[in-house]
């Protein structure tokens, strides 16, 4: 068995789950699937059509401005990552310094210990 006949057996099988016969099958395929369910939206007249039309876009209004509305950020927000920000950056500046003064402690102390060993070298 190819591909296209698993296909057609695995398509033929599902039709038959959802009951259809030869005749209403034939009619899908001429119509597709999206006409029959156009169909069963104009069985219900115009409101139907409008209800199926209204309540998605009116449900996903909602869902976008709830979405909006929990991820609003606030003025306190603001001031409190302006805050850390600041916390933050002088943290980094004082890290700075203190390598800067280790560096240089390192330096002087090296030279004591150079200006120590030439003094032992001259009086030994």
């Amino acid at each position: 068995m190819d591909r296209r006949d698993a296909f057609r057996v695995g398509y033929y099988t599902k039709v038959a789950e959802l009951g259809h016969t030869p005749a209403t099958f034939r009619k899908l395929a001429e119509g597709g699937i999206a006409a029959e369910a156009l169909r069963g939206v104009k069985s219900l007249g115009s409101y139907g059509l409008l209800l199926g039309l209204g309540v998605p876009m009116l449900g996903g209004i909602y869902t976008g401005k709830v979405h909006s509305m929990m991820n609003d950020v606030t003025p306190t927000d603001v001031e409190a990552m302006k805050r850390n920000e600041l916390i933050s950056e002088y943290k980094r500046q004082a890290k700075r310094i203190t390598q800067r003064s280790e560096q240089r402690n390192w330096r002087k102390l090296f030279k004591r210990k150079q200006e120590a060993q030439k003094e032992e070298d001259l009086y030994a």
